[in-house]
């Protein structure tokens, strides 16, 4: 049964918060459009990832939000346990975005992005593997699929931690390999 995002929207892609080591993942909310622009509005982010504009507004951060209302896409807010996760944050700081896309009715896709300022830390390494295990075991029949530029060696690293395998096929996306999840291969 999906669960509420803010007060009125309600998800089928919600399986409720994921727990990654000192991390959490939780559905983003119409409330934290702020800081959904303030770690998605940096270049590092928007030049590699094509559906984010650029700039990357309160406006841009309200719409991306609002797509979640059709059900099709899951914001997943990266958030710290605890202070100085990353030097000089707070506990329930936004650190990054990790997004679950359905394709069809076969196919489950993660992305995710960090502002450049929160690499190097271990938040992708730590979060992208705990949403691809907690989507895997909810959603056992669909193919779990993520993209990746072949120049990304560190989102490379992330996704093959995470248990996903080149799938050897372009992806969906411009200048983007397709990975597969397959975490006992």
């Amino acid at each position: 049964m999906p669960r509420g995002i803010g007060k009125h929207v309600t998800s089928p892609l919600d399986i409720g918060e994921i727990a990654a080591g000192t991390l959490r993942l939780r559905p983003l909310a119409a409330g934290d459009a702020e800081q959904l622009r303030a770690v998605t509005s940096d270049p590092a982010v928007t030049a590699v990832i094509p559906f984010l504009p650029e700039p990357f507004g309160l406006q841009q951060a309200q719409a991306l939000l609002g797509r979640q209302a059709e059900g099709r896409d899951l914001y997943l807010g990266i958030r710290a346990d605890a202070d100085g996760i990353v030097p000089g944050s707070a506990a329930g700081t936004l650190l990054g975005v990790v997004g679950v896309h359905l394709h069809g009715a076969a196919e489950l896709e993660i992305g995710y992005w960090l502002p450049g300022r929160h690499h190097g830390h271990g938040i992708a390494s730590t979060a992208v593997p705990a949403a691809a295990r907690a989507y895997a075991r909810a959603f056992p029949d669909r193919r779990l699929v993520a993209e990746c530029r072949p120049d990304n060696a560190a989102s490379r690293r992330v996704l093959a931690r995470a248990g996903f395998r080149p799938a050897g096929e372009p992806g969906q996306r411009p200048e983007r390999d397709l990975y597969v999840h397959a975490p006992d291969i």
